[in-house]
């Protein structure tokens, strides 16, 4: 499979509870091109996107204190612009997401379907 090019390595932050795929994310989307800043919670997350500029953001829809959906919508009102993927270990949740999310992505899918959907986001962004 063909790998697309990012957008000169964008910063891309990644934002979940499971420091473990936080870690396998970052390092497989690393390889990709991508710069990725992780963040363990939400609250890092929100400090994070104040510090830097963001290309994109993943998020895990389920997380302790704030979830994904509730963090993707503080984003976008303060960033419109900014491509959102919630991501999720459940299928079954992914179809009540709002409509400010850019996409969806399930945790069992292959992290080169990830990098190949933030890539073509951020083409079309």
């Amino acid at each position: 499979m063909e790998r697309p090019e990012p957008l000169n390595s964008p910063n891309i932050l990644i934002v979940d509870d499971d420091l473990h795929f936080l870690a396998m994310a970052k390092a497989y989307m690393s390889a990709f091109g991508f710069t990725v800043i992780p963040a363990g919670d939400p609250t890092l997350a929100l400090d994070l996107l104040s510090q830097h500029t963001i290309a994109a953001v993943l998020t895990d829809l389920e997380m302790p204190g704030m979830n994904g959906v509730d963090l993707a919508r503080q984003i976008r009102e303060a960033h419109p612009n900014i491509p959102i993927i919630v991501l999720s270990g459940s299928a079954l949740t992914m179809d009540r997401l709002p409509s400010d999310v850019n996409s969806t992505f399930l945790k069992s899918m292959p992290l080169s379907r990830l990098c190949e959907t933030l890539s073509q986001l951020l083409n079309n962004n």
